[in-house]
């Protein structure tokens, strides 16, 4: 008689096959491929993207920055943009390279990143007109307000390149009865401490985005004549008398950026609307004005006044416009007996207060050290 297999060997018997081991080597032989896939699918996608650049065939800019009249760079037929790639506009101030936004009210660009190496035009025919794109603002380059009497808002981010760049209305008759030209910045700027970005003509330039990085320099007006394009057929402009007023005006905390600087060239204004702090510098040429009718404090790094620095003023205290006019700066600041704002130069800690702080360090270093080996 064959003996039957103890009850235990046939319970044992399922678990040398169970599926319960293998299971997890399954799951990662599977998953290997579809990583794989995921990996040939993301690089298969960067590697179409590319880069156009901005040839106009119609001898004009009207066709708007959606049309298709971007060519690929390394040749090839022109086409309209598309999300993937990345757009450029030329530094070469000819009619076939002034891009322009398209006559709507409102319009988003169709493309990746628009760089502008040169000209942009903002055109949408409506008062308070929109457009959106992330911008890259290169040195040479230029944003111009070009419909008589608007408004223009630029959506999206701005991120403007070392150097000078300049935003512009081509406004150029007397302030507030003439061809008023506006821009207003909802976009998030960006920019290095080596950026400049000046506002030109005869109009407002509000930044409004109050998470704005831009650590650069604000510099508005200016009575000598700026060249805004330095390759193919440069151009130049200017404010060139009290008729063409450019302002500079900030809505909110953050939106003049970290720690930034303000330069007022001649025929400008600037209006903070909250209490700005920067350790940057607040230059005013003559014929500029600093608004301070209203209940804000103004801190700055340093203060200069055509070009040498303020004087009488102590640091750390704050002064306002009707005390400014006593120590002789008067005809740099608007608002005497308006309003309570005000304006500081930053206290600088003395050598010995610097001295007395690292005499505490080490003190409290040492008997921190000295409790340690006692216990």
């Amino acid at each position: 008689m064959i003996p039957h297999p103890a009850p235990s060997a046939l319970t044992s018997a399922p678990r040398i096959v169970s599926t319960t081991i293998h299971r997890p080597f399954r799951k990662k032989a599977l998953s290997r491929p579809i990583l794989g896939c995921v990996a040939v699918l993301s690089l298969t996608a960067s590697s179409h993207a590319a880069d156009f650049t901005f040839t106009n065939t119609t001898a004009s800019p009207s066709q708007g920055w959606n049309s298709s009249n971007w060519s690929p760079v390394g040749g090839g037929a022109n086409t309209a943009p598309t999300l993937e790639n990345n757009y450029i506009v030329e530094n070469k101030r000819v009619v076939s390279t002034v891009l322009s936004t398209s006559a709507a009210a409102s319009t988003v660009f169709a493309g990746g990143t628009l760089t502008l190496n040169g000209q942009l035009n903002l055109r949408a025919p409506a008062a308070n007109g929109t457009s959106e794109a992330n911008i890259v603002l290169n040195s040479g380059g230029v944003i111009v307000n070009a419909v008589g009497g608007s408004t223009q808002f630029l959506n999206g981010t701005l991120a403007v390149g070392s150097g000078l760049a300049v935003v512009k209305s081509t406004g150029s008759t007397g302030a507030g009865t003439g061809d008023v030209r506006n821009i207003t910045f909802n976009s998030l700027i960006s920019g290095g401490a080596d950026a400049t970005l000046q506002f030109l003509r005869n109009g407002t330039f509000t930044v409004a985005n109050t998470n704005n990085t831009f650590a650069g320099t604000w510099k508005v007006g200016g009575s000598a004549s700026v060249t805004i394009d330095n390759s193919v057929n440069p151009t130049t402009v200017s404010n060139g008398s009290a008729a063409v007023i450019s302002t500079l005006k900030a809505t909110g905390a953050g939106s003049l950026g970290d720690n930034a600087s303000v330069t007022l060239d001649a025929w400008s204004k600037f209006d903070a609307g909250f209490d700005w702090t920067t350790t940057g510098s607040l230059s005013v040429a003559t014929n500029a004005i600093v608004i301070l009718n209203q209940d804000t404090n103004i801190t700055v790094g340093s203060l200069s006044f055509n070009g040498v620095a303020a004087t009488g003023l102590i640091a750390g205290n704050e002064y306002t416009s009707a005390q400014l006019s006593t120590l002789g700066y008067g005809a740099y600041f608007e608002g005497a007996g308006i309003g309570n704002g005000t304006i500081t130069i930053a206290a600088i800690p003395e050598p010995s207060t610097y001295a007395m702080i690292l005499g505490g360090l080490a003190l409290g270093s040492s008997l921190y050290v000295r409790r340690r080996q006692n216990l």
